[in-house]
C-alpha cells in the first residue's frame, strides 16, 4: 500500500508493507569444516513504512530523503543453532530459541538524504554538487544472532561536485567524488570462525576520484 501526495514543490510517497515469509531458508556456516550449508530459519514476519521525498525548497536545489522501518522477526524458530556464547559453554543446549528475536542482516532503520544543487552557466553548460549520507542501525550478522557478531550502526557521508555542457547533440559529464568523506570504519559483513571467533570484511573506506561520462 502506498501514497502519493504532491505540495506545490513537495512530493512523498509513504508504503506500508506486512509480510510473512514461511519456512525461511538461508545459509548457515560450519565452523568445523568451514563450509556453508543450507538452513532451515522457520518463519518469520516483516512489517514497517518506508518514506520517500522529492523537495525543491529554492530553485535548482533538490533535497530527496528516504527513511525505511523494517520490524522484522521470527515467528516459529524454537530449533535454531546456538550462538557460540552458549554452545560453547559446558553443557550447551542442542538448540536455541530464537522466536520473537531479530532476523539477521535486516536493520531495523535505513535512511539516506541526498541534496543535490545545479547552476546554470549558459544554456548549453551548468555546475552541479551533491552530498548524501546514509545510515542503519545495528544488526546481527549471522543466523545464531551471535552478539559478537553484531554489526554496529554506522552513517556515511559521500560528495561530488560537476560540470555539464552539450554540444552538437552530445551530452559531457565530469566530476570529481569523495565518498566516505569522514573515513568510517565499519563492517560489510561479519562471520563465525572457530572456538567463537569472529572475523569480517572492512566497508570501502575514504576515496577520492573521477568520471567522465560522454551521451549521444
Amino acid at each position: 500500500m502506498h501514497k502519493d501526495i504532491p505540495v506545490a514543490n513537495l512530493d512523498f510517497k509513504i508504503d506500508y508493507f506486512n509480510a510473512l515469509v514461511k519456512n525461511f531458508q538461508t545459509q548457515g556456516y560450519d565452523t568445523d569444516s568451514q563450509q556453508t550449508y543450507l538452513t532451515n530459519a522457520g518463519n518469520y514476519r516483516s512489517r514497517g513504512v518506508e518514506y520517500t521525498m522529492n523537495w525543491h525548497p529554492i530553485k535548482n536545489l533538490t533535497i530527496t530523503p528516504n527513511v525505511l522501518y523494517n520490524d522484522t522477526k521470527y515467528l516459529s524458530y524454537d530449533s535454531a543453532r546456538c550462538a557460540p556464547e552458549i554452545s560453547l559453554q559446558s553443557h550447551p543446549p542442542s538448540s536455541c530459541n530464537l522466536n520473537g528475536r531479530p532476523v539477521f542482516r535486516a536493520p531495523k532503520v535505513s535512511l539516506s538524504v541526498m541534496g543535490r544543487y545545479e547552476h546554470s552557466l549558459d544554456d548549453k553548460s551548468s555546475l552541479y554538487a551533491t552530498v548524501r549520507y546514509s545510515y542503519r542501525t545495528a544488526t546481527f550478522a549471522t543466523v545464531d544472532n551471535s552478539p559478537s557478531a553484531k554489526i554496529p550502526a554506522y552513517g556515511l557521508l559521500n560528495f561530488s561536485l560537476g560540470y555539464k555542457l552539450k554540444i552538437h547533440g552530445t551530452s559531457l559529464d565530469t566530476s570529481i567524488w569523495v565518498n566516505n568523506v569522514l573515513d568510517k570504519a565499519y563492517y560489510m559483513s561479519l562471520r563465525e570462525g572457530d572456538y567463537g571467533s569472529v572475523f569480517g570484511w572492512m566497508g570501502t573506506p575514504r576515496i577520492i576520484g573521477g568520471s567522465v561520462g560522454v551521451h549521444f
